[in-house]
């Protein structure tokens, strides 16, 4: 099984990242474990185009595939 942790904060090597450490620690013992700061992501807003209602996937071009 797989387990994805996200580090939402701006700050990269802050509380939240330490937080994020240990958490990705215990978890590597059971899971698949991928640890990722979103701050290395580019993310756009939603549009509100409802493209994805009908092909269930985003016209935009941005790197939420590859989460």
């Amino acid at each position: 099984m797989k387990a994805l942790v996200i580090n939402c904060s701006p700050v990269r090597n802050g509380a939240t990242a330490e937080i994020v450490k240990i958490v990705s620690e215990e978890l590597s013992s059971r899971y698949d474990v991928k640890t990722v700061c979103i701050d290395d992501y580019k993310f756009e807003y939603c549009k509100g185009c409802r493209s994805c209602h009908k092909t269930a996937e985003c016209v935009q071009s941005d790197d939420v595939d590859l989460l």
